[in-house]
């Protein structure tokens, strides 16, 4: 029996990328990069920090822990790459999900661990929300680099985008997909499917009797010169803009920023950075641009009202590096 469903996700938010422990049965400690949340173009760059951050002092006791509806097929493919190279192990908890992409990266490991409730759900790439052919070559190239059979592809890829597939215990063994822990029994995953939409549909009725939030203030700003788009509140960080044209945002673009400036941050060199959201060629992205550049439509600068004023030259002129 082959267990298909339709694909069900939470809102969508950029991935949550941190460094955590965790301690194994037998009492070693292990080195997490732990992913959660949908994933996005702009996570990649934040992956490959933290990737050559924590590879510094070894991977034997580094992991990739997986919690993700999935997300950007691009982004992705990328992490996956990286952790396959790498050599790192990769892993879901009990009583998790990780779909779509995020399985794929489950995939990605050289060692892969999971439990008999992590729920692991695969499908057909898309681009853009579409059933994609080019992604279906990229995702079909990348399973073969990692040393999955043709059967096990096809059965992987075969689910429409808006469906999902879920790994079994008995699929895995058909296809002889290697793994350590273990998997769902087809009998136990519609059970399991069941408690998720239970879950969800708790988490859905909590937020709709919270009491209402405070509008948020949106700010509408210009730019006082032609600035890259970052992916972190940093000027070596990338480019989110690179393959789009114009790969930069032009001077005087007029563009928007939320919370209040709770969406802004100083970094440790002092400069103020702040999260924007713009719409370039059609397409929309939210991103970073270092605070001084950014001025309110009356003429006044964000950073100077970030920082309350405190000697900040108000006025357009000076250059500062946004990178």
């Amino acid at each position: 029996m082959t267990v298909v469903a339709m694909l069900f996700t939470g809102a969508a938010h950029a991935a949550t990328i941190t460094q955590e422990t965790h301690t194994s049965k037998d009492g070693k400690v292990f080195r997490d990069i732990s992913i959660t949340s949908e994933i996005k173009y702009e996570d990649m760059d934040k992956f490959d920090r933290m990737l050559e951050t924590m590879t510094r002092v070894g991977t034997s006791d580094l992991t990739v822990r997986l919690e993700s509806p999935g997300g950007n097929l691009i982004a992705g493919l990328h992490i996956a790459n990286a952790i396959h190279s790498s050599g790192l192990l990769t892993w879901v908890a009990e009583k998790t999900q990780c779909t779509s992409i995020c399985a794929v990266i489950w995939l990605s490991g050289t060692r892969r661990w999971a439990t008999n409730t992590s729920l692991l759900g695969f499908h057909s790439p898309a681009l853009d929300g579409q059933e994609s052919g080019a992604g279906g070559a990229l995702l079909g190239a990348a399973y073969q680099r990692w040393g999955l059979s043709s059967d096990l592809i096809v059965y992987l890829t075969t689910p429409a985008p808006d469906q999902v597939i879920f790994l079994t215990e008995e699929s895995a063994r058909k296809y002889n997909l290697t793994y350590e822990g273990e998997l769902p029994t087809e009998g136990f995953i519609q059970l399991l499917l069941q408690e998720f939409a239970k879950s969800n549909q708790q988490q859905e009725t909590k937020r709709e009797e919270s009491p209402p939030q405070p509008q948020q203030q949106v700010y509408e700003t210009r730019l006082a010169y032609n600035l890259n788009l970052r992916a972190a509140p940093d000027p070596y960080s990338a480019n989110i803009l690179y393959y789009v044209w114009p790969n930069y945002i032009p001077q005087n673009t007029v563009v928007t920023f939320h919370d209040n400036f709770a969406s802004c941050t100083k970094t440790a060199y002092g400069d103020v950075w702040c999260q924007i959201s713009i719409t370039v060629s059609g397409q929309a992205f939210t991103g970073w641009v270092n605070a001084y550049y950014l001025t309110l439509t009356d003429g006044r600068r964000v950073q100077c009202l970030w920082q309350g004023a405190n000697g900040c030259n108000q006025q357009q002129g000076d250059y500062r590096r946004n990178g």
